[in-house]
């Protein structure tokens, strides 16, 4: 096998799937943009190079050579103070992205998609890769680029190209670096800024094990097929309690009724669009995603890829850690409750 390029290697997936294609004795070439934060690929013997999605030319010179593609750079935010920019960047650029790569005749792509592109069933009824998108006009931008990306993505398969589709849910762990919108929940609630819960819930995993699923679906993953990767469906308040019981910490959430909290979160995300330009502290378009059950099956990659999730438990551990490590937690309290609990 020759070299294999990763975009958005050193973001918080991207450097889990380089690492993994490191540890398999692979060569890398490192995709990213012109003056990007780079910690994430400190030390780590891959080959870098300056592209971007929105420009296509660097993107031919970013291919040259390549036989096989991890495609992972994308915008991961629920608001942006010009959001045009997340469809330019997810559709536009992932469009240029397999242009590219179709023309270099690469052998092939994998797709880092989203569990966002898959349709829900009713209330708490896990949802598999056969569910259709449904969240037109009830979810946020991101949710929408990336089901829009990922049909659009379809249609390069349909011309020849090798594109196997991965759709992670929701991912903890080490060097979320920036961090991501999934990151920001778990940091919320340890430094103390989010003590309410709603009805809903989400698919919880390792960023390690969702790194290994998209080398599993490079080898095993069938063409034009998309491959949830998840592990445990958990409520929000099951999140509370999870996060309490894996770091000793003492706190108690309050339901908080999505019809109270809505016309607030649409009123800081109003706000945030015409005064502030700066994130909301909720948003009302993300809100009303994230009260839905957002659960998933993953049994499609275990049976064909041989995904083997670890126990989320461990994964909630690692992201504290790293998190507590590297300065991202706050609250005394807490982290002395937690060092007490590493000491006992």
């Amino acid at each position: 096998m020759g070299k294999t390029l990763v975009t958005g290697a050193a973001g918080f997936i991207g450097s889990h799937v380089t690492r993994e294609l490191l540890a398999e004795g692979r060569e890398v070439r490192a995709m990213i943009l012109p003056g990007e934060d780079t910690r994430n690929l400190e030390g780590l013997a891959v080959e870098t190079v300056e592209a971007d999605l929105l420009q296509p030319d660097s993107l031919e010179a970013a291919l040259r050579g390549v036989d096989r593609v991890f495609h992972l750079a994308a915008l991961y935010a629920v608001w942006l103070p010009r959001r045009e920019k997340i469809y330019e960047v997810n559709c536009v650029g992932s469009m240029n992205l397999l242009w590219a790569a179709y023309k270099a005749e690469v052998e092939r792509v994998v797709y880092t998609s989203s569990a966002a592109a898959v349709g829900l069933r009713p209330g708490e009824a896990a949802a598999d890769e056969t569910v259709a998108f449904d969240q037109m006009g009830k979810a946020n931008d991101y949710v929408y680029t990336k089901w829009l990306s990922e049909e659009e993505a379809k249609t390069f398969v349909r011309n020849g190209l090798s594109i196997v589709f991965c759709n992670p849910c929701f991912p903890f762990g080490p060097r979320d670096v920036a961090p991501t919108p999934t990151g920001q929940i778990l940091l919320d609630i340890v430094n103390g800024k989010n003590r309410f819960y709603f009805d809903g819930g989400m698919n919880v995993v390792d960023v390690e094990d969702v790194a290994r699923g998209h080398v599993l679906a490079e080898k095993n993953g069938r063409v034009g097929e998309r491959y949830l990767l998840g592990n445990r469906n958990v409520s929000f308040k099951e999140f509370f309690e999870l996060i309490a019981r894996v770091t000793g910490a003492s706190f108690k959430p309050r339901k908080l009724p999505v019809g109270l909290a809505l016309p607030v979160a649409d009123y800081l995300e109003r706000r945030a669009d015409t005064v502030t330009r700066k994130p909301p502290l909720f948003a009302g378009s993300a809100l009303r995603y994230a009260k839905n059950y957002l659960y998933y099956d993953t049994q499609k990659a275990s049976k064909e890829l041989g995904y083997a999730p670890r126990p989320i438990e461990e994964s909630i551990q690692r992201a504290v850690d790293w998190f507590a490590e590297h300065g991202y937690i706050e609250n005394e309290k807490f982290l002395g409750e937690y060092r007490s609990r590493e000491r006992s």
